[in-house]
């Protein structure tokens, strides 16, 4: 949008601008929220409550996330913001948009997870880290997960994967000791402690992808959220610095109003989808995103997608095995014959575009789950992937971890062999 001005010499002139949607989600019901923003994180700006306030605003984004968390040693940025708010709309939330103050659950060996909505404070903030309050890697995070829950939030582990997962193998995920990937989300999500993924943020989308769809394909039911990372208080930090909400998870309210219930119930129920800038629809057999469809037994359903926005190049259906359909857009559509359990979603991409912030263009549906006589998806490679990758977890804490004794890494390998059972029931089913 331009407009012409001829200001007068000395005088301030004022321009408004009113932009033309290219299409609003809110009319249908659909509200944008950023699950990941932090406010003063150190930084070269001190940032206030009416600054986040402009932000959240300014964006457009319907529901923001400040989170309390550590950096690398003791202290907990914002926490007397957070407790002081726990379970609390902050002071600018309207019917079109919603503040709230959670946490990021930081250990810099078994992964990061944003909690959204919790009422009260943790127990703790944060395990690992030397000097701080919890130095050693214990207890799991398995263990924050509950108490966060107990606490009434919902769970999303936040940038999952920083590599593109190309040799088919979690291998590239285990390169680094203390990377801040999520590699306890596998035994976590095993154990229903979790409730989404953020496939957009500071990772990699495409290993985040790979991570994603083993996880659905082991009949799992995550929702695809987004928790940026950004930094409110750095002003040049490359991407770390970009606005909140440059990436956005977008959530089905159905008829509710915005607040943090119907938030969390519409997360909770998987009515979701992942974006950095397209808008992305999904239905199959004119079911959503988060639907459960039970077939009696072998049947034909059609599953369809569309796209709008800039800088889409591909639109695919995709299920366990991979592709189901793929096109230009904005609309590819495919005739399924369900003769077993899975699952389809919808996944568009394109380059690098002037008017999207990431790195490319990327959006991800949660999946619409086909569920047979009510029997869930369970993939035996997809199980043989995650247990490779728990294996990797725990080779990985027995070389790097940081722990007082044996007992403390045993907690670990406990939650591990956990989800060792689920998964092997799976792949030896």
């Amino acid at each position: 949008m331009t407009a012409s001005v001829v200001p007068e010499a000395d005088q301030e002139t004022l321009v408004d601008l009113e932009p033309a949607r290219r299409y609003d989600g809110s009319a249908k019901g659909w509200y944008g929220a950023d699950l990941h923003v932090h406010m003063n994180y150190s930084g070269d700006l001190v940032c206030t409550p009416h600054d986040a306030a402009c932000m959240q605003m300014g964006e457009g984004l319907h529901v923001m996330n400040l989170v309390a968390g550590n950096l690398l040693g003791a202290r907990i940025y914002d926490r007397e913001a957070f407790e002081h708010f726990a379970g609390v709309d902050l002071p600018w939330s309207a019917e079109d948009h919603l503040g709230r103050w959670g946490v990021e659950f930081r250990n810099d060996l078994l992964g990061h997870f944003h909690a959204f909505g919790p009422t009260l404070p943790p127990l703790r903030y944060q395990t690992g880290h030397v000097g701080a309050a919890h130095p050693h890697d214990w207890p799991p995070n398995a263990t924050a997960c509950e108490d966060l829950r107990g606490c009434g939030a919902t769970i999303g582990y936040t940038h999952p994967v920083l590599s593109p997962l190309r040799d088919g193998t979690p291998a590239e995920a285990f390169t680094s000791s203390h990377s801040t990937e999520a590699r306890e989300l596998v035994a976590d999500a095993a154990l229903g402690l979790v409730d989404s993924v953020d496939l957009l943020g500071p990772n990699d989308p495409e290993g985040t992808a790979v991570l994603y769809h083993h996880l659905l394909s082991c009949g799992l039911r995550l929702a695809a959220t987004v928790g940026t990372d950004v930094f409110l208080s750095h002003s040049k930090s490359g991407f770390f610095s970009n606005p909140p909400g440059w990436g956005r998870v977008y959530a089905d309210l159905g008829t509710e109003q915005l607040s943090a219930e119907s938030w969390q119930k519409a997360v909770r129920a998987g009515r979701t989808f992942a974006t950095n800038g397209p808008w992305l629809e999904l239905s199959v057999d004119e079911l959503g995103p988060g639907s459960v469809l039970d077939a009696p037994g072998e049947m034909t359903v059609r599953a369809r997608a569309h796209v709008e926005g800039p800088g889409v190049e591909t639109l695919s259906l995709v299920g366990p095995e991979g592709d189901l359909a793929m096109g230009t857009g904005p609309d590819v559509e495919v005739e399924l014959v369900v003769t077993e359990p899975g699952w389809v979603a919808a996944v568009a991409r394109g380059p690098r575009h002037d008017d999207v912030l990431g790195p490319t263009v990327f959006a991800h549906t949660s999946p619409v789950y086909i569920d047979v006589e009510g029997h869930r998806v369970g993939r035996r490679d997809s199980a043989r992937w995650c247990l490779d990758w728990l294996e990797r977890v725990e080779h990985l804490a027995a070389d790097h971890g940081n722990f007082a004794d044996e007992s403390q890494f045993e907690d670990l390998v406990a939650v591990l062999n956990q989800a060792r059972t689920f998964y092997r029931g799976i792949s030896e089913g």
